[in-house]
């Protein structure tokens, strides 16, 4: 069996048969999934440039760091005045994300 070969040209190794247990549907779904998850390989390659990723400038960074001192700031506030969210309540609201019984998020709570 010859290797498939994805659009960037990357070789990859054939993909095994699927025994006779597991439905034709269930195997393609492995399939894409595998071609998927081949596809997303952020490896360098030797024709990368590193100059087209543009770094963040010094202002950039500055005014990034200024604005998360500020988040944090202000999440110690919160925190000092006794306002909390459950983390049980967080937790479970995020398990129903995408559910058919999806809740509302966690309210703030004070102690």
């Amino acid at each position: 069996m010859e290797p498939r070969r994805h659009l960037d040209g990357v070789a990859t190794e054939p993909k095994p048969v699927p025994s006779q247990g597991i439905a034709r549907r269930d195997a393609l779904a492995v399939v894409h999934c595998q071609d998927y998850i081949a596809s997303m390989d952020t490896a360098p390659r030797p024709d990368d440039r590193a100059d087209t990723i543009s770094p963040e400038t010094e202002a950039e960074r500055q005014a990034r760091l200024a604005w998360e001192a500020e988040g944090i700031a202000a999440a110690e506030a919160s925190l000092a005045a006794g306002f909390y969210v459950d983390a049980d309540d967080i937790d479970a609201w995020i398990d129903s994300i995408g559910t058919d019984h999806e809740l509302p998020p966690p309210p703030t709570r004070r102690r």
